[in-house]
């Protein structure tokens, strides 16, 4: 009978010490596949695998997408893998790719909803060099690359990229395009380019009408007419033509080589400037050559 309670003791014992030990790491459940009642689990869980060790959820597989949530009736699904080849769950998808797709029976739209007061962030990155790349507030404004606070957005907008966009095809707008910068069209690289301009098309314009805003009255050249002008006299614009071998305000074709262009504005007022110039020359040569008619009517009355 002593032999017995003994041996009954160190069985249980052993029964105890074997419960512990398995409560100390991670349990296996073989529970029925048709299983209907909830299921309580304190510790992690481990599908795929034996070691659960860091998520209260661990889930591993080779072959399937690791997670797949399945209407049961419209056989409609959402799955979650990572890419163990080129290709696999996505055409575009890279080995070491994470997809998240919809599987073949889904007919509604996928919806990425948030129904707090809070903003829809994307982020990539290393974990502790993380950045933002992708942002919808509240309030629908998108922003593309680095958070901009909303003092950047100016009332009404709600598109912000950082750092420009680049595309294909065209970009059409209903209503005004703003662009605080510059405007290239056609070859981006083109130099030559001078500071404080706002646009540059490649192989020109071709419009109905241009209109050339003044700032002020003193862009026009109106005092060419004021009595107080000086106007060069023609012979010393026929030495400066001689030296110079163009006009006087004119700039020269190198000059125009070396600054890039022809400032449509500065050359409008130029040769409005030249033109009143001109007229003045005119206006003199005319008042000369009524004086020399005059003179020579009074020299033949004096023949007579």
């Amino acid at each position: 009978m002593k032999k017995i309670t003994i041996f009954f003791r160190s069985s249980l014992l052993f029964t105890f010490l074997l419960f512990i030990s398995f409560s100390s790491t991670a349990q296996q459940w073989g529970g029925s596949t048709s299983q209907t009642n909830a299921i309580y689990r304190s510790g992690n869980v481990g599908i795929g695998g034996t070691s659960p060790s860091q998520f209260k959820l661990g889930i591993r597989s080779t072959t399937n997408p690791a997670l797949q949530i399945k209407h049961n009736t419209t056989q409609a699904s959402v799955e979650l893998a990572i890419a163990t080849f080129n290709g696999s769950y996505s055409n575009i998808a890279k080995t070491g790719d994470v997809v998240f797709r919809t599987g073949g029976y889904v007919t509604g739209d996928f919806i990425i909803a948030s129904r707090s007061s809070d903003d829809i962030v994307f982020t990539t990155g290393a974990w502790n060099t993380e950045a933002e790349k992708f942002r919808i507030d509240v309030s629908g404004r998108v922003t593309v690359g680095a958070f901009a606070s909303n003092t950047l957005f100016e009332s009404g907008y709600k598109f912000f990229v950082d750092q420009g966009i680049y595309a294909f095809g065209a970009i059409k707008t209903k209503n005004d395009l703003l662009v605080d910068g510059m405007v290239r069209v056609g070859n981006v690289s083109t130099p030559n380019i001078g500071s404080g301009y706002k646009m540059y098309v490649e192989r020109g314009i071709l419009t109905e009408r241009v209109k050339v805003a003044l700032s002020s009255t003193t862009d026009w050249f109106d005092h060419v007419f004021e009595p107080e002008y000086e106007l060069m006299s023609l012979h010393q614009l026929k030495k400066f033509i001689e030296t110079n071998k163009h006009l006087p305000d004119i700039p020269s074709a190198q000059e125009l080589v070396d600054e890039g262009g022809v400032e449509l504005k500065e050359m409008t007022q130029l040769h409005m400037k030249k033109i009143e110039e001109l007229t003045l020359y005119i206006l003199e040569m005319n008042e000369r050559l009524e004086k020399l008619e005059k003179e020579n009517e009074e020299l033949k009355k004096g023949a007579e």
